[in-house]
């Protein structure tokens, strides 16, 4: 998030023939929207501390702007998605949550997210500053919270949402889609094919894209694609930060060719220049030897006369 993370821990432990992974989730920064599910007094803590209450098994995070998400599967059945939600609530980025207690539209401890049936196992999740976005292993994706600028995806959502809804893809995408992100107001999806998918707000202004800001690379049709975090920059705003910075690396590339050129051609005009120079030093020399020998030549004949 822009001021909070989170970390999954992955012990393991053998019993007999079963190899049995279990996750333990650990937070730490700013915590004063209940962002870090450690409960009440909210409050912000610079160093890791164990998130109580989850209940899921192989744990995948995502950090939004005030609130956060851990999914994974649910102990008790391997084929059922598992998803909490805490932090601030507001326009339904938590999702809906039966029986949860929000105070001021603030979550302090994670409380389970409804999902659709058809929601096996979550396989992706994204969080941006009031939507998240989750992916079940079947290759369906679902959205909730915040959809002013359209960063749910669906145009029947509406404003916002608390329950998931699907998200509108394109059929080729569905059971393809290698990575998924959030922006403020946007959503971006990588496909397997090598399709990269935006939607949302594309004219948020932010800060400019740094080289930090790529979260690592992953492969879509054996091309690489850069996976950036974006935070209040938009999709197009990124593809016009890193297409500029393309040019000016080009720029800087062509330049200091021509400046490799130019050194080039000085260095060999001063190589001529000293050859140049000693061919002169040694025609004068010799001319200076022929003058000498023509003067002892001379002596010599008018001593014998």
């Amino acid at each position: 998030g822009a001021e909070h993370s989170l970390a999954v821990a992955l012990p393991s432990s053998e019993h007999g023939c079963l190899s049995q992974i279990s996750g333990e989730v650990f937070a730490w920064g700013v915590g004063k929207a209940g962002q870090l599910g450690l409960g009440r007094p909210v409050r912000s803590v610079p160093d890791p501390r164990p998130v109580p209450g989850l209940n899921c098994l192989g744990g995948r995070i995502a950090c939004g702007m005030h609130h956060s998400l851990v999914a994974g599967t649910d102990p008790t059945s391997s084929q059922q998605a598992c998803l909490h939600g805490f932090g601030w609530a507001e326009f339904g980025r938590l999702g809906e949550v039966p029986d949860a207690s929000d105070e001021g539209n603030l979550r302090a401890v994670p409380a389970r997210v409804a999902l659709p049936q058809d929601c096996d196992v979550v396989g992706l999740v994204a969080a941006g500053a009031q939507h998240s976005v989750v992916g079940a292993a079947s290759g369906r994706l679902w959205s909730f919270g915040s959809n002013e600028f359209g960063q749910l995806g669906c145009a029947s959502a509406g404003s916002w949402v608390s329950t998931p809804v699907p998200i509108d893809i394109p059929s080729k995408a569905v059971g393809n889609i290698r990575h998924v992100c959030c922006g403020s107001t946007s959503t971006v999806v990588v496909t397997r094919l090598g399709d990269v998918l935006c939607w949302g707000g594309i004219a948020a202004s932010g800060r400019p894209l740094r080289l930090e800001n790529i979260e690592g690379i992953c492969l879509a049709n054996g091309l690489p694609v850069a996976l950036v975090r974006c935070g209040q920059l938009s999709a197009a705003a990124a593809r016009r930060e890193s297409a500029d910075r393309r040019r000016h690396l080009e720029a800087q590339r062509r330049h200091a060719a021509q400046e490799a050129e130019v050194e080039m051609e000085r260095r060999a005009e001063l190589a001529i220049a000293e050859a140049s120079a000693r061919e002169s030093r040694r025609l004068e020399m010799l001319a200076e030897e022929q003058a000498m020998e023509r003067a002892a030549a001379e002596e010599a004949l008018a001593a014998e006369a």
